[in-house]
């Protein structure tokens, strides 16, 4: 039993200082989307991990059903700036395809209008890529399946918030794990 935990806990160690170390420490003058300070999301229950800017408010939702649940960070500054939401579903024994993901991401954002669609490989595997506008906004998503759980990624911002913390969001979408996710 301790083996087991002491494993795991070497795991997420490694994980928290291996993704903490890839953003961007110090804020930059030249740089106003890099944080100063980065922090590291586990997530047991929805079963990831991601680092952050601690600057940036987090919100973790878990319905009462605890089948799925997300985690959203609103970007600093004035409200509606943009959101950037990981969401955990549980596994589909029909797999989600490409298909799947501009419903996926309309539920979340109604009105949402696709402009293109891809395969891409990111450090936790292969995604679909999905990006495209809703409501004055410009959305960028991301499906990674796993065995057990499937996770979409979706930023949400303006086009001036998007090209200000571009560097930031794919430090972010870059640090992102997947936890325990064997069959």
């Amino acid at each position: 039993m301790f083996h087991f935990l002491r494993k795991s806990f070497t795991l997420q160690l490694l994980l928290l200082i291996t993704c903490t170390s890839s953003l961007p420490g110090c804020a930059s003058p030249d740089k106003p989307g890099v944080p100063e300070k980065v922090g590291m999301h586990i997530d047991a229950e929805l079963e990831f991990a991601i680092a952050y800017p601690l600057d940036w408010r987090k919100e973790r939702r878990i319905p009462l059903n605890r089948q799925s649940g997300s985690v959203i960070w609103t970007l600093p500054g004035p409200a509606g700036r943009g959101t950037f939401e990981v969401i955990s579903l549980p596994f589909k024994a029909d797999a989600r395809t490409a298909d799947d993901l501009p419903a996926l991401v309309g539920e979340k954002h109604p009105g949402f209008s696709l402009a293109s669609l891809e395969q891409t490989e990111l450090p936790a595997g292969p995604a679909v890529h999905l990006s495209g506008s809703a409501s004055q906004a410009i959305l960028s998503a991301h499906l990674l399946q796993g065995p057990r759980r499937d996770y979409l990624l979706i930023l949400s911002a303006a086009v001036e918030t998007i090209e200000q913390f571009s560097e930031v969001l794919d430090e972010m979408l870059l640090s992102f794990q997947m936890l325990g996710n064997k069959p």
